[in-house]
């Protein structure tokens, strides 16, 4: 009788034990998911940021353009056009480059 509580505790013990780390292993996983979870949102909230402003930039230059295109005839914007892309100038004018960057 005395082994049988003996080996039924040692049972329970290790039963008891097992579920306790099961716990803990369980709660170290949820905790590193969590952490990761939130480093990975920080990161695309960043990158929906730049692209928020990127958006915005396209849209005010979207917005130059049709203002240009409804306001001016075709030479003056086949000129803008010829200068902004392509970098061309008259014969005789001289353009100056800032490469300072600022």
């Amino acid at each position: 009788m005395q082994r049988e509580n003996n080996t039924l505790k040692k049972k329970r013990s290790f039963v008891s034990g097992f579920f306790k780390l099961a716990v803990v292993c369980v709660a170290v996983y949820v905790a590193f998911s969590l952490v990761s979870l939130q480093i990975e949102l920080a990161d695309k909230q960043k990158t929906l940021a730049k692209l928020e402003e990127q958006k915005q930039e396209l849209m005010i230059s979207n917005e130059e353009k049709k203002e240009l295109i409804e306001k001016s005839d075709q030479d003056e914007f086949v000129e803008q056009i010829a200068r902004e892309y392509f970098g061309f100038a008259y014969p005789d004018e001289q353009i100056y480059i800032d490469i300072s960057g600022s």
